[in-house]
């Protein structure tokens, strides 16, 4: 407290330094400085950069193979749009840094705070429509293929961009409109805590699901066994996914909370930032890893992609070679 008091009497006079840690000695706060400006922030790029090329890769591999385009790789796209939006924000931010003095920019506006939103709201409701996919391939496998459809799943993605979309704008509107900041704020929790006990409930579902179809498995038919199997490890991928989100987002979720019941003032959680970002720029880098690890077809069609334009370049080079 007294280090704050002292803060706000002396505000530094250097940009970095509002960065620093001011509970560290100064020697300490330089060397974490250092390490955030040319260790973190250029990692941050390059995972950025590869989540954005990945993700990209399973997106025009799904959407140009007419055979991967079935509902559950569908809404796995529609995450993935949402951590190609993320990367391409973490790079302009990481690079915009660098033009600043001293690597630091300790408030980065509203536009900035809107697109984080953005990016977390469409995340967490796009997982919550694919756990709730699951739950439904997994206990009524036969409903399931009957009634699930490209169109519905499409609809049900653009119903989670729509409402994200509605908070970005508000969340930019609010600087203009105050009136606006409280429910804009409240809605978002509440989206976010719903989306979250769909997430949860879904997979209860999916794992007493799975301790009913142990038990009878027997009493199905081959054809109903392989399909059970097929979504079973569907389910299990984004499981993983789940997992990996958790364990990545939990430091930047824990943050808020921290400045809240611990009594952290926003200036002692703020240079702590870039470390936890790089977690979530990992998350969407290991997505597309997981969906192209663990699904064969979506790796032969990655492959065909990767592919196709060396062949094309050996075709023109025969080709000038001939004439």
């Amino acid at each position: 407290m007294f280090l704050n008091n002292q803060t706000a009497m002396n505000p530094p006079r250097l940009p970095y330094q509002r960065c620093l840690i001011p509970s560290i000695p100064e020697n300490v706060q330089g060397i974490v400085r250092d390490v955030t400006a040319f260790v973190v922030t250029p990692l941050n790029i390059l995972l950025a950069s590869l989540s954005i090329i990945s993700n990209s890769l399973v997106l025009t591999a799904v959407l140009r193979t007419r055979s991967l385009q079935h509902p559950s790789l569908l809404l796995l796209c529609s995450l993935s749009v949402t951590d190609v939006l993320y990367a391409t924000y973490s790079i302009v931010q990481d690079i915009r840094l660098f033009t600043l003095e001293g690597f630091c920019d300790a408030n980065p506006g509203a536009l900035a705070l809107a697109i984080v939103v953005l990016c977390y709201i469409s995340t967490v409701g796009n997982l919550a429509i694919i756990s709730r996919d699951r739950y439904l391939a997994v206990s009524k496998p036969w409903w399931y293929r009957n009634h699930v459809t490209r169109s519905r799943v499409v609809r049900q993605a653009s119903f989670i961009w729509v409402l994200s979309l509605l908070l970005f704008g508000s969340m930019i509107a609010r600087r203009n409109f105050p009136v606006i900041d409280g429910p804009a704020r409240a809605t978002t929790v509440f989206l976010f805590a719903c989306f979250a006990i769909i997430i949860v409930v879904s997979y209860v579902g999916v794992f007493i699901a799975n301790r009913r179809q142990r038990a009878t498995v027997n009493q199905h038919g081959v054809q109903t066994v392989v399909m059970m199997r097929y979504e079973k490890k569907l389910a299990n991928t984004v499981g993983l996914i789940l997992v990996v989100l958790l364990f990545s987002c939990l430091p930047a979720l824990m943050a808020p909370l921290a400045i809240v019941m611990l009594g952290f003032s926003t200036n002692e959680i703020f240079p702590f930032r870039p470390f936890y970002h790089v977690l979530i720029t990992l998350n969407g880098l290991c997505n597309p890893v997981l969906n192209y690890g663990r699904n064969k077809d979506v790796r032969r069609a990655v492959g065909r992609l990767i592919r196709r334009p060396r062949s094309i370049n050996r075709i023109q080079s025969s080709t000038t070679e001939g004439n």
